[in-house]
């Protein structure tokens, strides 16, 4: 992994850029107020937008391993074996990619694994479906071992050929409730997941029923015990509790 220091060299050029943008949009603005400045603060506000440009074009290709940028060509710390799909990246990009893969690499438990499998089972191409992909490989982990955590207080009833004492009966029932909210936030990762891969869009499927003259149709689901629904003449209908 790079050290510290190439990774924060690579990290502030973003950061530079976006300053030298801002301040050359505040250089423009006061070039217009037409003062006896107005000339030099647009030749300031030139170039800085300039220098901005020069910041977010990255000196050389970065190398893209599963998804991320391992390393910048020509850096000379010895390469990430994490990171395949930037397709002609600003530096941005680059920085982002590497600070996703320095977050996975951050995890006290092992989850770059989990992480890249499941970008790359989701087939995200974008930014924030590689993160959301990351975040649901952290709750996997948080899930099980919560959800383990909670089954050795369970244990304990056999192991003592009793009922549980209040306090192992507190604390898995607290264990039991956390899992399953992050196995719910889980579920809802996946669906948000799904909805950036379809571009946001809902699918409907609409099917035409004909109806002959004097015949009825059945609108509604039909279930044995459900609601059911009424018959009427036409083809329309209404569904009663």
């Amino acid at each position: 992994m790079p050290d510290s220091q190439v990774l924060a060299d690579l990290a502030s050029k973003s950061r530079r850029a976006a300053t030298a943008r801002r301040n050359a949009g505040v250089e423009r603005r006061l070039a217009l107020s037409g003062g006896s400045e107005a000339a030099a603060q647009l030749t300031d506000a030139e170039r800085l937008e300039a220098v901005a440009a020069a910041l977010m074009k990255p000196a050389s290709a970065p190398v893209v391993k599963c998804g991320e940028v391992a390393y910048v060509s020509g850096d000379t710390g010895p390469a990430q074996e994490i990171a395949d799909t930037l397709n002609n990246p600003d530096q941005a990009a680059i920085d982002a990619s590497i600070s996703r893969t320095d977050l996975l690499l951050s995890v006290p438990t092992d989850i770059t694994a989990l992480g890249l499998d499941a970008a790359k089972s989701a087939k995200a191409d974008s930014s924030l479906g590689k993160m959301l992909a990351h975040q649901l490989a952290l709750l996997h982990v948080l899930v099980m071992k919560l959800g383990s955590r909670a089954l050795e207080f369970e244990q304990r009833r056999g192991e003592r050929g009793e009922g549980l004492k209040q306090t192992d009966s507190v604390e898995l029932a607290r264990l039991a409730q956390a899992t399953g909210r992050l196995a719910g936030s889980f579920q809802e990762g996946l669906q948000t997941l799904q909805r950036l891969r379809n571009g946001g869009s809902q699918t409907v499927t609409v099917r035409h029923v004909t109806v002959e003259s004097g015949g009825q149709a059945l609108i509604g689901n039909v279930k044995p015990g459900g609601r059911r629904s009424r018959k009427v003449p036409g083809g329309q209908g209404r569904n009663d509790p």
